[in-house]
């Protein structure tokens, strides 16, 4: 292996976070009496699965093993990620044992990870993978990782003994974390939860879910558990069950548990204990309904399976104060916080609070930054950063300035020079730019001026509406048929006579897409086109998908199939399918007036003779057509679609009523719903409009008011917006936040956004 100089250890304790340390920090490792007394000495299998998992996702790193796996030399390499990578973790251990150490080495890779990992998704040994969706995802947020580009995505479930299940996580790369003030638990709002069962009955699921509401409705209203039924291929290999509970706060902190029932495992060695009893749903459900509370009793701002998580996160940020909360500290906490100190140099002042009897822990971070990250091909933010010479500021605080400052001010100091030029255009600068929670969601409400005969956007810049704009370069032409989005600050625009373009209002940037021109036989015309926008989830490129249909004139009868076409930005071209084969041709699809794209696939609602109801969706990546069942009770109602906190929601209204009720059903996986409020009786509601910021559902009432209904406070309150004297409609209304993401690229086909152009004006005739 040559001459390095290695850190000397030894013991099999916290091995994987050994590894990981040793990775972060480019530290070469010697581990020495591995299990060396022990009745089988040596690495066990999970952790030789580990080891090449690091080989898998590492360039140059060098593992050598001695014949009884009790000697362990191991030199880091360079992290490289990279998409399409595939693991099987085997059965000794879970999936969530590498999740972990897996999304921190991803997030400083040279390229973002994508890979499948198979083996046991739930165990009652290490975090779930529902665990690691509902609580380190957020979690990893808190520290300006992007949503864009993070999820993990559950293909299967899989149990032990012998597992059967499949994730796909992905994980974006960032330049540096961001350094937090994080002590503040707030009060919990809600709980929420999954369960699963795989190889036994569904009724399991319901006896645990009955379980713990009856500990949780004597002390919070809201309390939703989903269930996830598997059968088939998707239920694994062996019979099992179990739920996931996690309670979330005023504050943005996500508290949570799990547990599974199965046959379970030696403790080292990975064999069967025979003839275990199982524990039953019911006490199952108990058990950890009472573990959520005494995890929420002992405070802090993460539970104690997350501690070392984030004490290493925090770690790991630039060189910064960062200052967090947490319940009393669990033994993996205290051995990360040891380790921390061994590798990165870092130490923590840790303070008991003994009013809340929590601990508040300050450190200055490592200031870890991703340096296989290029910019321009040769710089990264260090040399921009010590290049600029602005002054003896630190560089991460320059950077950090940069990153809170609006989209217009960035353009203008683009101008500074040839450093920063590079910098406010670079790839990871424009997504932190655009995670940064200065960059706040504002209210984009699109109206008719019937007095100006034109259309407007009003642009709300905070929660209170104290703050009106209608800024130049929102404005849109009359003949605007369509807006879609936005994805990334990015909408698709649709003009009336068929011409579609890509817009970043904030960067004036206007893309117009090539026409869609499929052939078409002579005695058919075309009578409706369904659109939908979205984002490729594997390549990042914007998708647009349009659906025509056609008349048979000679029959005088619809024509089926329908004429798919494709719209691809990295290859700024359309493809056509004839072929496509729609669950239902039938069906009257329409567009939400809202956004509906989520996680890689776009959602329409449809009906069929006025009374059956049903949901098409497209898969951006796979280009197929699923279609969703809804819930028979509104099969016969109107409504609408809307996202609300990561999931698709069917907002279902009778209109035909003189005092409305809106219902609001929440799908946690596909076909499966729960309603979760109920707004109204009231006369003035005409349509729902979608929600805003997960916490209040836009109406429109009366006269074309805009009304906004608080879930939490159950109040409504009404926008008062600007209005001339022939009166103020409401079209259309959007969550927008500013982007730098540029729509240039090969080609060169970017357009200055400017409504008085003639350029522009010929777009929209």
């Amino acid at each position: 292996m040559g001459k390095f100089s290695y850190m000397r250890l030894k013991g099999s304790q916290n091995l994987r976070l050994r590894l990981l340390l040793s990775t972060l920090s480019s530290t070469p490792i010697l581990i020495e009496d591995i299990r060396a007394d022990a009745t089988w000495p040596g690495l066990r299998p999970y952790e030789v699965s580990f080891l090449r998992l690091l080989e898998k996702v590492s360039d140059d790193c060098v593992v050598e093993i001695n014949e009884t796996g009790t000697k362990l030399k191991y030199k880091p390499g360079i992290v490289m990620s990279g998409r399409h990578l595939v693991h099987d973790c085997g059965t000794s251990r879970s999936i969530g044992y590498f999740l972990e150490p897996l999304v921190v080495l991803g997030l400083f890779g040279k390229k973002p990870l994508s890979i499948r990992l198979k083996g046991i998704t739930n165990d009652s040994k290490d975090p779930s993978v529902d665990t690691f969706r509902s609580a380190t995802i957020p979690m990893l947020k808190q520290f300006g990782v992007p949503s864009e580009g993070l999820d993990l995505k559950i293909e299967s479930r899989g149990v032990p003994p012998h597992g059967g299940g499949e994730v796909i996580l992905s994980v974006p790369i960032v330049d540096s974390l961001k350094a937090i003030t994080w002590i503040d638990e707030g009060m919990v709002k809600r709980i929420r939860g999954f369960t699963f069962s795989t190889r036994v009955s569904s009724q399991f699921e319901n006896t645990m879910i009955h379980a713990a509401r009856g500990i949780f409705n004597r002390l919070l209203p809201d309390v939703h558990i989903f269930t996830d039924h598997k059968a088939g291929e998707q239920a694994g290999k062996s019979p099992g069950y179990g739920i996931s509970l996690y309670a979330e706060t005023t504050s943005g902190c996500v508290i949570s548990v799990d547990t599974a029932v199965s046959y379970a495992r030696g403790e080292d060695e990975g064999e069967l204990e025979d003839e275990k009893e199982l524990s039953p749903p019911g006490d199952v459900g108990e058990e950890i309904a009472s573990a959520l509370l005494g995890e929420i009793e002992q405070g802090g701002v993460v539970d104690s399976t997350h501690q070392g998580l984030l004490f290493l996160l925090c770690a790991l940020c630039p060189q910064d104060v960062s200052k967090v909360r947490v319940g009393k500290l669990a033994p993996y906490a205290i051995e990360v916080l040891r380790h921390i100190r061994d590798f990165l140099g870092v130490k923590f002042v840790i303070k008991p609070d003994p009013s809340t009897e929590t601990v508040i822990l300050k450190c200055v971070g490592c200031g870890l930054k991703n340096l296989s990250r290029k910019y321009n091909g040769t710089h990264n933010i260090s040399g921009y950063m010590e290049s600029a010479k602005n002054g003896d500021l630190p560089e991460d605080v320059i950077l950090e300035i940069l990153l809170r400052l609006p989209v217009k001010t960035l353009l203008q100091l683009k101008c500074v020079c040839k450093h920063w030029y590079a910098l406010i255009g670079s790839l990871s600068f424009v997504n932190q730019h655009f995670s940064q929670e200065s960059n706040q969601e504002h209210l984009l409400i699109r109206h008719y001026r019937p007095d100006e005969e034109r259309y407007a956007f009003a642009l709300y810049v905070d929660e209170i509406f104290s703050g009106y704009e209608e800024p130049d370069h929102l404005q849109m032409p009359v003949t605007v048929a369509a807006l879609m989005g936005p994805l990334n600050g990015i909408f698709c625009v649709v003009s009336l006579s068929g011409h579609m373009a890509l817009l970043n209002p904030a960067l004036r940037q206007f893309k117009p897409l090539p026409l869609v021109h499929p052939y078409v036989q002579p005695h058919l015309s075309s009578y409706d086109d369904l659109l939908g926008f979205g984002l490729d989830p594997y390549n990042g490129d914007y998708k647009l998908v349009s659906i025509q249909y056609f008349w048979n004139e000679e029959m005088d009868v619809p024509h089926y199939p329908s004429l798919v076409s494709v719209y691809n930005s990295g290859s700024d071209s359309w493809r056509h399918f004839e072929d496509v084969n729609l669950v239902n041709s039938s069906r009257c699809a329409y567009r939400s007036l809202c956004n509906t794209y989520l996680n890689g696939v776009y959602y329409w609602l449809t009906e069929f003779n006025d009374t059956d109801v049903a949901i098409l969706a497209f898969d951006m990546s796979s280009e197929k057509f699923p279609e969703i069942q809804v819930p028979d009770c509104i099969k016969s109602k109107e409504g609408d679609l809307a996202l609300y906190e990561g999931s698709i929601a069917l907002l279902s209204c009778d209109l035909d009523k003189i005092d409305k009720c809106v219902d609001v059903w929440v799908m946690k996986k596909e076909g499966c719903w729960t309603k979760i409020l109920t707004v109204g009786p009231c006369q003035d509601i005409k349509w729902p409009l979608g929600f805003w910021k997960n916490s209040e559902l836009l109406l429109e009432t009366g006269t074309s008011l805009l009304t906004l209904y608080n879930v939490y406070t159950q109040k409504l309150r009404t926008v008062e917006a600007r209005r001339k004297e022939n009166g103020f409609f409401i079209y259309w209304v959007f969550s927008y936040k500013e982007s730098l993401v540029s729509l240039k690229g090969e080609g060169n086909k970017c357009k200055l956004w400017d409504t008085s152009s003639d350029l522009i004006r010929d777009f929209f005739k």
